[in-house]
Parts: structure tokens; sequence; C-alpha cells
């Protein structure tokens, strides 16, 4: 129920992750791996490249690409791991630039 469709519109998927904060929570894949996402916002798209599900930006900000605009991610907690900030995540991830989410 509270899996993401990338496909979507960033502004549909913020909603549907506010909806499910707490339970049920909205998630993804990142590989084999759950991601429960926690807290986003839709964010203007500066990338005509790229499909759905594609992370564009893994820097300070983890940023999503969505079937229109894009999703930056502030708040997530990885399988069997604590909820954290994107930029934590980020820290302790790497090569994320460029992979695929779902």
């Amino acid at each position: 129920m509270g899996r993401i469709d990338w496909s979507k519109s960033a502004d549909l998927i913020e909603r549907q992750v506010r909806a499910y904060e707490g339970w049920p929570v909205a998630w993804t894949m990142q590989g084999q791996r759950l991601l429960k996402i926690h807290a986003a916002k839709a964010v203007e798209s500066k990338w005509s490249s790229g499909a759905p599900g594609d992370i564009m930006e893994a820097t300070k900000k983890l940023t999503v690409k969505c079937g229109e605009r894009s999703l930056e991610i502030t708040s997530l907690q990885p399988e069997s791991g604590r909820k954290m900030t994107s930029e934590e995540f980020i820290r302790g991830a790497r090569g994320l630039l460029g992979k695929r989410l779902g």
C-alpha cells in the first residue's frame, strides 16, 4: 500500500509520504533492501535525462527523478537501520548517484 511508484508526479508522492507517515510508511527498494521514506518535498526538476526513480543528486540532498518534477527526500530509514536525515544516509552510502530506486 505504501510502495512508491516513481512514475507518478513528485507532488503526488510527497502527499503519499505525508499520508503514510507513522504507519503504514511510504517505501521503496534500493537494490534488494527496503528503504522507508519518512519526509520528502517536491522540487522542480533540473534534469532532462534520467528515468523515474533515478537518483539525480546525492551530495547534501537526496533527489530522485519522478514522472513529473523531482522529489527531495529529507528523512528516511534503511532496512535494519535507524531513522535519519538524507545527509546522514548519503555520508554512509557510496555510489548512490545514478542508481535507481523502485
